[in-house]
């Protein structure tokens, strides 16, 4: 009776240990300072230890040109210079002291518009546009050089997901074509580690075309080439991924039609999935940034609705 005893407490502590070992070590999310005007579907960088948080639609549904930048020192929020345009759906990237706003949609239409901001002289200028309009698109950076892939052209019933991939030169201010993804995605996330670029879930169509997809492509820039990686363990769109080590953390976005507050972890080393800590909210149309070992995951959408979104931070630490 007593060596049974044993033998399962020796089995439960073995179990425990598997769990702290593949999930990883977090703290579990805590609250931050919420953005002062409630946004979903921004755009999210951080640079020089500091989170911007650019344009999106309001709870009242108007497009907007606002950029909210947050010190994670302070915990505290301050305005920005706004966008030249109000924009929602569009794709920022960082490198050095400047932002690169690409693409997006407003009521205008969609755009392909690149649009720098210097986060020194606080002022806009204007980049060369890309080539072709897209929104909710993915993009990523690598050697200088920004990938913008999938996303969406056209709105109303001439929506289409796309297969198209574009690299912006940000020394020379010019742009080219890459190899097109194998399916065309919008709603992904893109991430770039050790020179390869990791796209992550998604939507294979736009409207009521394609499906939730699961599917991670990588692509070899030196090779111009792509592959496949192992799948996240459920389909999800909305997603937005930080980078800590070798790992990219996907996190929220709607899986079966309803948001969900799931962290997943995709460990590159051993190409295998981790259920993470769960977020304080289910939410989709979020931001995701990365500073040093914390995540941080601001506004979004808890629900498909307007009344649905919030301006709610919080942070997950990762402490491996």
């Amino acid at each position: 009776m007593k060596r049974n005893y044993f033998t399962n407490l020796l089995t439960i502590l073995v179990f425990f240990l598997f769990l702290s070992t593949s999930f990883g070590k977090t703290t579990g999310t805590e609250k931050k300072s919420p953005l002062s005007t409630p946004r979903m579907a921004a755009a999210s960088v951080a640079t020089d230890g500091e989170i911007y948080v650019i344009g999106g639609i309001t709870k009242q549904g108007k497009f907007s040109s606002l950029i909210e930048k947050y010190n994670p020192s302070t915990d505290k929020w301050s305005k920005e210079t706004s966008m030249p345009a109000p924009i929602s759906m569009a794709a920022a990237i960082a490198l050095g002291k400047k932002i690169y706003v690409l693409g997006g949609r407003n009521r205008s239409g969609i755009v392909n518009k690149l649009e720098i901001y210097d986060t020194e002289s606080k002022s806009w200028k204007k980049g060369k546009p890309m080539p072709i309009s897209r929104w909710y698109h993915m993009a990523t950076a690598y050697n200088q050089k920004i990938y913008v892939i999938g996303g969406i052209s056209g709105t109303g019933g001439s929506r289409k997901a796309l297969t198209k991939v574009e690299i912006y030169d940000s020394v020379k201010d010019t742009w080219s074509e890459a190899k097109p993804l194998p399916t065309p995605k919008q709603g992904g996330t893109a991430a770039t580690v050790k020179g390869k670029i990791y796209v992550i879930g998604g939507r294979t169509g736009a409207g009521d075309s394609g499906y939730a997809t699961k599917s991670v492509d990588i692509y070899d820039p030196l090779k111009n080439s792509w592959t496949s990686g192992k799948a996240m363990p459920e389909a999800r769109t909305g997603i937005q991924s930080a980078v800590i080590d070798n790992k990219i953390y996907v996190v929220g976005g709607a899986a079966r039609s309803k948001a969900t507050n799931s962290i997943d972890a995709y460990d590159l080393s051993t190409e295998t999935w981790s259920r993470m800590a769960s977020m304080k909210y289910a939410r989709t149309g979020h931001g995701v940034c990365s500073i040093g070992k914390k995540i941080f995951i601001i506004g979004g959408a808890t629900k498909m609705s307007l009344a649905g979104i919030i301006g709610a931070v919080e942070t997950l630490t990762i402490e491996e």
